[in-house]
């Protein structure tokens, strides 16, 4: 069983997993900074959609994925992006939940506040042994750890 977290930017998407058995997978995936409006969303969805049906056999229970709602941060692309990842990965995963989480909740509930800081985050993300300096891949696998900790309470 694994749980997956999602980050979504314009530029990138970063994909991490927490196994059962507390080992953990990562992808950082590059979008093409050239790509504008519905092609830019059209390469977001093929790209998590491609890595996600990856996961397809390793029995997903829950994804969470970010939607990055933050004052003078968010903008109409990145909220775009977040839903055509959850719409991928709902397509490649039927049976795992999709769960869509803002930034401060999934911080919450895995480094112990809402604001935490990035610093806060890498070194939460290294405690689950992520020993990359991708920030975004940190984000996302604390992501993860929030989706497996929802989904654990749930089967439980």
């Amino acid at each position: 069983m694994i749980a997956l977290g999602i980050d979504v930017s314009t530029r990138k998407l970063a994909i991490a997993g927490l196994r059962e058995d507390g080992s953990i997978t990562h992808h950082a995936l590059t979008l093409d900074p050239d790509r504008r409006g519905a092609r830019r969303l059209r390469e977001a969805r093929t790209t998590a959609w491609a890595v996600l049906d990856g996961y397809r056999l390793q029995s997903v229970c829950c994804v969470v994925v970010e939607i990055p709602w933050a004052a003078n941060k968010s903008n109409f692309s990145l909220l775009a992006i977040a839903g055509v990842v959850m719409e991928a990965a709902q397509a490649a995963l039927p049976d795992a939940v999709i769960l869509d989480v803002p930034t401060p909740s999934w911080k919450s509930e895995t480094v112990g506040h809402g604001n935490a800081t990035k610093l806060e985050v890498g070194d939460h993300a290294a405690g689950l042994g992520y020993d990359g300096g991708d920030q975004d891949v940190a984000d996302a696998l604390c992501m993860a750890q929030m989706a497996w900790d929802r989904w654990s309470k749930v089967a439980a």
